[in-house]
């Protein structure tokens, strides 16, 4: 079984096979920043299991503050590896609406 990097991992997954489920058609997650490790984690014990990973689709907010372009393109493959595909992106321009609110207020 899958060891994550900490409880609320395991909890999940526990939960999840003691339910007698075994796939998940839509996973969605927004872990702010732990997306990186957690699902680098998880995909990697599938695939070295020689296992399919237990969901059909991830919808994932992703993080990059932090982040150089190789690290993210070596995750990106990662990811790939094992099946997953992108098929939308959306920008989150929170900045930009913060700038925005407050430019309408000085006025």
């Amino acid at each position: 079984m899958f060891q994550g990097p900490g409880p609320c991992c395991v909890a999940t997954v526990v939960t999840f096979c003691a339910t007698g489920h075994r796939h998940i058609d839509i996973l969605k997650i927004d872990i702010e920043g732990w997306e990186f490790e957690t699902l680098s984690t998880l995909i990697t014990s599938y695939i070295s299991a020689g296992q399919p990973l237990p969901f059909g689709q991830l919808q994932l907010e992703i993080h990059i503050w932090d982040k150089t372009f190789t690290e993210l393109l070596h995750w990106w493959q990662l990811l790939e590896s094992a099946g997953l595909r992108p098929f939308m992106s959306e920008v989150k321009a929170v900045g930009r609406d913060v700038h925005l609110t407050c430019s309408r207020s000085r006025i």
